[in-house]
């Protein structure tokens, strides 16, 4: 018998650039962020379907990611990779689950970077976070 894991799409340390931090000055000018992100397909895909149409175009994610993170005005990381969580999953049907890590270098003494983690799945329970500005 054959088994099938599920099949994920992925971008690794794809440059971004987003006006995000706690401080005015941090929001001033762009920063670059590294993301990384996975995104599962449901549990019935099969590759042998070969179309675009039935996986996620990871130009178009690239894009997408690149837009939202252009555009944010989120304060923390946090914040940031929810809304491209939500966004990946919003925007791309084929997408089930979605993992973003953000990475943000030279914020932290002798460290390579400080990282933030957020999976979202298109089944779990409300997926926009409320803040006292929503």
């Amino acid at each position: 018998m054959n088994h099938v894991l599920p099949v994920c799409v992925a971008l690794d340390a794809l440059r971004v650039r987003a006006c995000v931090g706690l401080t005015e000055e941090e929001r001033k000018r762009p920063q670059d962020l590294l993301c990384t992100c996975t995104v599962v397909l449901p549990a019935d895909y099969r590759p042998d379907r070969d179309t675009i149409e039935s996986t996620v175009d990871y130009g178009e994610l690239a894009r997408r990611i690149r837009a939202v993170a252009a555009a944010t005005e989120a304060k923390l990381l946090e914040r940031l990779a929810w809304d491209l969580g939500t966004d990946v999953i919003d925007v791309f049907p084929a997408a089930a689950t979605v993992t973003i890590s953000l990475t943000k270098t030279g914020r932290v003494s002798r460290c390579d970077g400080a990282r933030v983690d957020v999976t979202i799945s298109r089944d779990g329970p409300g997926r926009r976070p409320q803040s006292a500005d929503d």
